[in-house]
């Protein structure tokens, strides 16, 4: 080969594994941002079952539950 050739030649491979390197990197990158909205998706969707539900307000009411009830001052 000639001096020639391989100065046209290692910047197509330089160039090619670039374009390699590039597009292995942007499937990660898509790879990610699709997690991310299914996630996103999920979390939408439990939050909107959620809003069917009652609210619960912390122990209020539940003093029966406990097995000892401390006497209060009357």
């Amino acid at each position: 080969m000639k001096a020639y050739d391989l100065l046209i030649l290692l910047p197509s491979i330089v160039t090619a594994l670039g374009g390699g390197g590039f597009v292995v990197v942007m499937v990660q990158t898509v790879k990610g941002q699709m997690n991310a909205q299914v996630f996103i998706d999920l979390n939408q969707g439990y939050d909107d079952i959620s809003k069917d539900f009652p609210r619960r307000h912390g122990r209020q009411g539940l003093a029966y539950l406990l097995p000892f009830h401390p006497q209060t001052p009357s």
